[in-house]
């Protein structure tokens, strides 16, 4: 049996939670710049770094999914927010994350991170054995 390498496995293990609470934090700035235009959530320099941060952290994450051969589904939806991931900082370079297109794409993207993150998290610790609650008990019936 191949011996694991203990840091890819802690990174493994942290990545995709603060990918899930940036994508939770990012979705609900896009549902409050949608409300509130004048605010500006999504261009806000502080905003700006923390996707900045949040696609350095799914990049890494991509790789690690690779390094660890996830099915083929998840490296589809890895490709799917890597591309828009790439046309979110163009629009960051261009001095264009205010456009109408860009916001959107941040919200877009939120989703599929989470989503990813999520089916990451789940693919994990079904290879490693753990079990995955459904939500459901497992109580016996009252007779």
């Amino acid at each position: 049996m191949k011996k694991r390498n203990s840091a890819v496995v802690l990174i493994g293990g942290v990545i995709p939670h603060l990918i899930l609470a940036l994508s939770v934090v990012m979705l609900s700035l896009f549902i409050l710049d949608r409300f509130n235009r004048a605010m500006n959530f999504i261009v806000n320099g502080i905003t700006v770094w923390m996707i900045v941060v949040w696609f350095a952290l799914t990049a890494l994450l991509k790789i690690i999914a690779v390094y660890e051969r996830v099915p083929k589904p998840m490296i589809f939806l890895g490709c799917l927010t890597t591309g828009l991931s790439f046309a979110v900082l163009i629009f960051i370079i261009a001095g264009r994350l205010g456009a109408t297109a860009a916001r959107y794409m941040i919200g877009a993207l939120s989703v599929l991170d989470a989503a990813f993150a999520v089916t990451f998290i789940v693919w994990r610790r079904r290879k490693s054995g753990e079990t995955v609650s459904s939500g459901k008990t497992d109580a016996a019936p009252r007779q």
